[in-house]
């Protein structure tokens, strides 16, 4: 078999061979297994309101996952409702894996509300490769900056939102 990629006469494509020296999770060749293709996902739903108004990081969430492949591509997102008071000029987020460190680093501007909530959703999407098959925690944390003050609110899945979730998605190199 070649690892040529072709069309049938039908429009059908397929893929034929495989990658030299792949193998399995448990070691045995594979003859499928192809670079590209989704290994595994992991997800994680939760359901509690977060307070991380001021300077200081504050955990909102965190995610376990073993790759399988030193070479896979981790794709971490999260999805949650959230809001913001008190002057909150911006709002950071930071998310990180446990071999490689920082793998997003994001800050949002203009939230000058005084005593009113307003709605700040927070969606993320990060990439690592963590180069090893040891297993990896991803965090994401939080925390806000007021010029001169030192605490501001903010809530991560805010009252009435929807649960947050969190997924990491491993991709073979």
């Amino acid at each position: 078999m070649s690892g040529i990629i072709g069309l049938s006469p039908d429009m059908r494509s397929g893929v034929l061979g495989r990658f030299p020296g792949k193998r399995s999770a448990d070691g045995t060749p594979a003859d499928y297994l192809y670079g590209g293709h989704v290994l595994q996902v992991v997800t994680k739903t939760q359901s509690v309101e977060i307070n991380y108004g001021g300077t200081s990081w504050v955990t909102c969430f965190q995610i376990d996952i073993t790759p399988q492949f030193s070479d896979s591509l981790m794709i971490v997102s999260v999805n949650a409702g959230g809001m913001v008071m008190d002057n909150t000029n911006e709002v950071l987020s930071l998310m990180t894996g446990t071999t490689t460190g920082t793998i997003h680093y994001n800050t949002r501007y203009g939230y000058m509300q005084d005593t009113v909530w307003s709605p700040m959703p927070h969606a993320f999407m990060a990439f690592d490769k963590p180069g090893t098959t040891t297993a990896q925690t991803y965090t994401l944390s939080m925390r806000t900056y007021v010029s001169g003050q030192t605490s501001s609110d903010a809530r991560f899945s805010g009252t009435g939102t929807k649960p947050q979730q969190m997924m990491v998605m491993e991709v073979a190199g």
